[in-house]
């Protein structure tokens, strides 16, 4: 259960585990159901060494997705590599260089929106 008492849906657990196990850093999920209704429910937010990383994040993520059955309805920014955002109609995911995050700053534009860390998606298992 989230914050809210509401699951947080399996898929959006897969990919924060795929995130997470690839070493991604900062990962952060941001509940946007109440403002964005109908468009999307959540976004994951993660942050990759490299460009390289984080086209091997992009990468790994659509390959689990797609053996769930999933495919994304589009994915924005791979040839750069510095923001790549990976539409999965109900969650999107927003992988970033440090320094492209810092930029953008989406944590503070959707701040007033609820939000869980690792430990409150993944949770450990005895």
């Amino acid at each position: 259960m989230n914050k809210s008492g509401n699951k947080i849906p399996d898929v959006v657990n897969k990919v924060f585990k795929i995130l997470y196990d690839k070493k991604a850093e900062d990962l952060l999920l941001i509940d946007v159901s109440r403002v964005l209704t109908g468009i999307c429910d959540y976004f994951i937010l993660a942050t990759g060494y490299t460009e390289d990383h984080l086209r091997g994040l992009s990468e790994e993520i659509e390959k689990k997705m797609k053996e769930e059955g999933i495919l994304p309805h589009h994915i924005e920014g791979y040839e750069k590599g510095v923001w790549i955002l990976m539409d999965y109609d109900d969650f999107v995911i927003h992988l970033f260089l440090d320094e492209t995050r810092k930029y953008y700053d989406l944590e503070s534009l959707w701040g007033d929106q609820k939000t869980y860390g690792v430990r409150d998606v993944l949770k450990k298992k005895d």
